[in-house]
């Protein structure tokens, strides 16, 4: 019951596992004193039977000498009638008695019991007719049927000996079986309370990996509940309070977007509408210098209009590196894809692609890898001479899986190689103007590769720009 309750009820993580662990010792440390109990129990009964044996033996054997004696005597003294060799009889006779009560107190069986009290009342009957000096032929039948029964204890002795042996032999065979049985059950058993404490550990486990996982990918809705042991309740209960906490956030964060852009949108629409009616002439005759600076601020506002659109975009993006769920992804085919997307842009600007891709496989999101190649890819486009090359690379490097994108163009001064990945910013002209470009684009690639657990760098580079992403390789490829 304490068992039970210990496992059901846990104060901690520890004391599971140490509860599993005993119980599940517990069951072999069982199984070992069962079959040492049986195992001692077969020694015990074999070393009886071999001293019981032994001692009969040793019994036996001047029984028999004896009853040869005996009769030899009794030969004699028929033959002489000299009362010296009936004195030697009787030495005989004393030994012979000796090692028959030596038989008797061994309590073999009743039938080996028997046959020494049958031995003992023939020696009796024998040593009387022996004295009352009756038919010599009688007395040597007598004891030539005393010397026979003692020499069949012998014979008995050995039989007895063989069957307690088989004995031994079918306790052992069966004691084998029911060891075997044994091993099994308890093993079966010591399995199901492994599975048991497996599933118990594993499972609040399992709660926590989910609702981390659900936390990484924005699930702030549904609450985080551990069961288990107390400790990692306890765990739960702070995870659920950081969920409370990031769902307050982000829901902070989407308002002060939603608010920003309302509140700049509003008064800009205001503005916009009043320079159309001034360079239409509502509020009168405007000037041609008026209709410049009218046009100055027409064209401002539609820049801020579309900065605002754009910032609500970076939002959007931003919001989406909350949904990474890691799988394997394969770069290069992304890479291929990204390359094909490009062909005309490729082809209009007469560019040639030298790409090394390995078969790599990285952990993360297949779609915003697809926009960080897309982006690096767009990059150099815009700013690669027409007939220059592009170089990309997608290799192993220790560790790590390195992506580098080069191009041709101008390269990146030194002093902005750490603003170019902020939003908004916009370095150099780019040499393809038709290719519009926001600012946005190597911000969204750096928070992509960090979501990604990965670095991004620009390296030195003698002409053009380059691009270093690496990622961490899986532990198996």
């Amino acid at each position: 019951m304490l068992t039970r309750f210990i496992a059901l009820k846990p104060r901690s993580l520890m004391q599971l596992t140490i509860t599993g662990f005993l119980a599940v010792a517990g069951l072999l440390i069982m199984a070992l004193v069962i079959s040492a109990r049986y195992i001692d129990a077969l020694g015990s009964s074999s070393e009886r039977v071999l001293s019981l044996s032994a001692e009969a033996m040793t019994a036996v054997r001047p029984l028999i000498e004896q009853a040869t004696a005996m009769e030899r005597n009794a030969r004699q003294f028929q033959a002489t009638g000299d009362n010296s060799y009936l004195a030697v009889y009787q030495e005989r006779q004393r030994s012979f008695s000796v090692a028959a009560d030596q038989l008797a107190a061994l309590a073999l069986d009743s039938a080996f019991a028997a046959a020494v009290a049958k031995l003992r009342a023939e020696e009796q009957q024998s040593y009387r007719r022996l004295q009352q000096a009756g038919a010599a032929a009688a007395v040597q039948a007598d004891y030539q049927a005393l010397r026979e029964q003692a020499a069949a204890l012998s014979e008995q002795l050995n039989l007895w000996t063989r069957e307690q042996l088989a004995g031994i032999q079918r306790d052992t065979q069966q004691t084998q079986r029911l060891l075997r049985w044994q091993a099994g059950a308890l093993t079966l058993l010591a399995l199901g309370l492994a599975a048991l404490f497996t599933r118990l550990i594993t499972r609040p486990l399992r709660q926590l990996e989910k609702a981390i996982d659900r936390l990484g990918s924005g699930g702030y809705d549904r609450s985080i509940a551990v069961e288990g042991p107390a400790d990692l309740q306890r765990l739960g209960t702070s995870l659920d309070w950081l969920r409370s906490r990031l769902q307050k956030l982000e829901q902070q964060r989407s308002s002060f977007f939603r608010h920003v852009s309302h509140e700049l949108k509003t008064p800009l629409a205001s503005i916009q509408e009043s320079v159309a009616l001034l360079r239409d002439g509502v509020a009168g005759p405007v000037s041609s210098e008026q209709l410049k600076l009218l046009a100055i601020n027409s064209n401002n506002c539609q820049r801020l209009q579309g900065l605002i659109d754009e910032l609500l975009r970076y939002h959007k993006e931003i919001q989406s590196l909350t949904s990474v769920v890691p799988k394997p992804v394969r770069v290069d085919r992304v890479v291929e894809q990204v390359l094909a997307s490009h062909d005309f842009a490729l082809e209009q600007a007469g560019l040639a692609v030298e790409a090394d891709l390995q078969k790599l496989s990285v952990l993360g999101d297949a779609e915003q890898l697809r926009v960080i190649v897309d982006n690096l890819v767009t990059n150099a486009i815009k700013f690669s001479p027409e007939h220059g090359r592009l170089f990309l690379r997608w290799r192993a490097d220790g560790e790590r899986a390195v992506l580098e994108v080069e191009d041709q163009g101008p390269g990146i001064p030194e002093q902005e190689r750490e603003l170019i990945f902020q939003a908004f910013y916009q370095g150099a002209t780019p040499l393809r103007r038709f290719l519009k470009s926001s600012g946005l684009g190597l911000a969204i690639v750096q928070e992509y590769v960090g979501a990604n657990r990965g670095v991004i760098d620009v390296l030195p580079c003698a002409t053009g720009a380059h691009f270093r992403a690496s990622f961490p390789l899986p532990f198996e490829q």
